[in-house]
């Protein structure tokens, strides 16, 4: 599944914004930066090139993906973890217990470019989680054969391109009043 993730869908969907949240982060010069759902490390790899003296500790909930993202991208600390009950201790990164408060708030539109209908589909029904439902029911072949026929129809044979919309957040903790 990862390997199929990053060959579709990181070039088409996931590597525009990551680039974009990159940017944003460094301009920030971040001494520590915890990444949530890295997948395969596109941003974590844009990171530790573009900020490379901040420490950055990338998650994933898939651990084929933790293995993936940590051989792609070894200057980071890579660890499985489900973003709903991280495990480091509170204000290890100034997580909710130290609260935040949201400074900026955006909906950001970015142009996302597959090679062809094909290509997408293949990632979306090969390196996404749907991979494990189409298997367990059998039919990999036909089912793949038959999404790819009716995206074709719908969007065309040549190279997909259509525009994906994100809200972007940039918090900030709280600084805490001593009594």
């Amino acid at each position: 599944m990862p390997d199929a993730y990053e060959q579709y869908l990181v070039p088409v969907v996931f590597r525009p914004f990551a680039e974009d949240l990159a940017a944003r982060a460094t301009a920030l010069h971040p001494g520590r930066v915890l990444e949530l759902a890295a997948g395969t490390g596109a941003l974590t790899s844009i990171l530790l090139t573009e900020a490379p003296s901040a420490e950055v500790t990338a998650t994933d909930l898939n651990e084929a993906m933790v293995a993936f993202g940590s051989a792609r991208a070894t200057g980071a600390a890579w660890r499985r973890a489900d973003a709903q009950r991280l495990p480091f201790p509170d204000g290890g990164f100034d997580l909710a217990a130290a609260g935040f408060t949201v400074e900026d708030e955006r909906e950001l539109t970015l142009e996302g470019r597959a090679a062809s209908t094909a290509d997408l589909a293949t990632g979306y029904l090969t390196g996404t989680p749907v991979r494990l439902a189409v298997e367990e029911r059998g039919g990999g072949p036909t089912v793949r054969a038959t999404v790819i026929e009716e995206m074709t129809a719908r969007l065309g044979t040549g190279p997909a391109v259509a525009p994906m919309t994100a809200y972007v957040f940039r918090a900030a903790s709280v600084p805490r009043r001593r009594i």
